[in-house]
């Protein structure tokens, strides 16, 4: 049983000689295989019956086979194989209709299982492979193309939540290019690894902003600029989803750069602001640490030592922090 939850069988024609019995549907009970031609019935085993059309000893034709798994197929046959149309009904309830090749299904079909879950496509080795449409219980959609039963190839995916993928699938997860649309309208576009964003990427978030830049394992890291909508940004190198070493500025000019540490500025960086004031040394927590503050024209005006002022000058500057005004 493959993911699907599909069934597999492989029909066995064992040469059993059987006595006389009353059939449902034929009148005539061949005690040999091989004596099969019209229509008739063959008792392959207990619980393995065929009734239908014969040719030269072979199933051909419409017919009935009952199996000792208890399921049951009911259409075409071809030389003894299963083709054409056909239905396959399998003891759990799962069910297939469609077309047959060479015994095994092949070409347009439906499968349906006892959960709610339908496949809609086309089928090539037993298995959905190629276009198709697969709905699941909940109400979610995926269409598109597949592969030895996963998502594989262009296909979108839709939940029931109105939560969307569109692009690229291998092996059953997003991988490639595509665009990811969640349920509050946020939507992210670029590259994808294994159903994580990996590579280069959009991330559109409507309340806050945008990312562009690099990522793993879904997480900002890389090279990137994230903007926010009132003009502020940060740039550079990211790490686990936060900025590591970058460059921060706001609309009105002021700007930090160096290093950082969950979001705030930690390390050595440099605080300046349009005038050419500013402050150049040891930030934590996006506080002075242990920093030199110069006026324009280079002249020190401000020292701070273990986060304690030791030089004041009315010209001293404060850092902005608020990223939202």
């Amino acid at each position: 049983v493959d993911k699907w939850g599909a069934g597999r069988y492989q029909p066995k024609t064992k040469l059993i000689e059987r006595l006389m019995i009353n059939t449902g549907i034929s009148k005539v009970l061949f005690l040999r295989e091989e004596y099969g031609d019209g229509q008739g019935a063959f008792v392959y085993s207990k619980r393995n019956k065929y009734e239908g059309n014969w040719k030269d000893g072979l199933r051909d034709g419409f017919g009935v086979h009952t199996l000792p798994d208890r399921s049951k197929y009911v259409g075409q046959h071809k030389k003894g194989q299963r083709h054409g149309k056909g239905t396959e009904i399998l003891k759990n309830g799962e069910k297939y209709s469609g077309n047959w090749k060479d015994g095994t299904r092949e070409g347009k079909g439906i499968y349906t299982w006892p959960s709610g879950s339908k496949y809609v496509g086309e089928f090539k080795n037993w298995d959905l492979n190629g276009h198709g449409t697969f709905s699941f219980p909940d109400g979610g959609k995926y269409v598109g193309e597949f592969k030895d039963g996963e998502h594989h190839g262009i296909g979108v995916h839709t939940e029931s939540d109105g939560d969307r993928y569109e692009g690229q699938w291998k092996n059953g997860m997003p991988h490639g290019k595509g665009i990811h649309t969640q349920t509050n309208n946020d939507v992210y576009e670029g590259q994808w690894l294994k159903g994580s964003k990996h590579g280069q990427g959009i991330y559109t978030m409507k309340d806050l902003g945008e990312y562009e830049g690099q990522w793993r394992n879904s997480d900002m890291e890389g090279q990137g600029t994230l903007t926010f909508h009132n003009g502020y940004y940060i740039t550079g190198i990211w790490k686990e989803g936060s900025p590591l070493l970058g460059t921060a500025r706001w609309p009105n000019g002021n700007q930090y750069e160096g290093e950082f540490k969950s979001w705030a500025w930690n390390g050595q960086g440099k605080f300046s602001v349009p005038s050419g004031h500013h402050i150049i040394g040891e930030f934590k927590q996006y506080e002075p640490w242990k920093t030199i503050e110069y006026d324009k024209n280079g002249v020190v005006v401000g020292k701070v030592v273990d986060g304690v002022q030791t030089i004041k000058n009315s010209s001293q500057i404060t850092p902005k922090l608020e990223i939202d005004n």
